[in-house]
């Protein structure tokens, strides 16, 4: 259980011959680069090489589509919200439906429909299968119990992505509420960790 290789370096510093050992392939991948002597141009190469194929594999992931002109954007992140359970439903909590103010420029959430719109006013399309719950909020005004935490699925089922963060070229920032195209990105990039991290572990064994 050697970590991240610290005792190892101090133990080198002060002179004495060490061995690390550790069942985990990670902190044995990150003590060898760490202790393997390789020149500033050798660095710098493999940060290049490494970031392009990160670049590469990853770019694809955070695409969509500006709402006002409709052209590929970059996602700067996307807000989740937790899933919680009552007696009688299950209900996604936020931390405030007031996503950025603006002089008159307010972006807000819906709490019932999920759409994001701009202004004080806003008529609801559709009714969500799920409500936003302020965060704070104990329990249900329907039922009375207490809202509780979904630990029978695994974790990054338990967080739903609510609204997009963008920016387009044309039009800058935007929010939009997460579409079925964004929704299909995030399952793909779920279904990408599994395999890049099932590849890493497994070279970095071999290794």
């Amino acid at each position: 259980m050697m970590g991240g290789g610290t005792i190892l370096h101090e133990a080198i510093r002060m002179g004495a011959s060490v061995i690390g050992i550790d069942i985990d392939p990670i902190p044995v991948l990150q003590a060898k680069a760490s202790l393997t002597q390789s020149s500033l141009k050798h660095k710098k190469d493999i940060f290049s090489w490494f970031f392009k194929a990160l670049k590469d594999k990853l770019a694809p992931l955070y695409k969509t589509f500006c709402p006002i002109c409709n052209l590929e954007s970059e996602i700067q992140f996307t807000l989740y919200g937790p899933r919680k359970r009552c007696s009688c439903r299950e209900v996604i909590f936020v931390d405030s439906l007031l996503l950025r103010q603006a002089n008159h420029h307010d972006v807000n959430i819906c709490s019932t429909c999920h759409e994001v719109y701009t202004g004080k006013t806003h008529s609801c399309r559709k009714q969500a299968n799920t409500p936003l719950i302020l965060k704070g909020t104990r329990c249900c005004e329907k039922c009375g119990s207490g809202f509780a935490d979904i630990l029978d699925e695994p974790f990054s089922k338990r967080y739903i992505p609510l609204v997009i963060v963008g920016s387009c070229t044309e039009h800058g920032t935007f929010f939009k509420s997460a579409d079925n195209d964004d929704l299909a990105v995030i399952t793909q990039a779920l279904s990408q960790t599994k395999h890049i991290l099932g590849w890493s572990l497994q070279n970095s064994a071999g290794q």
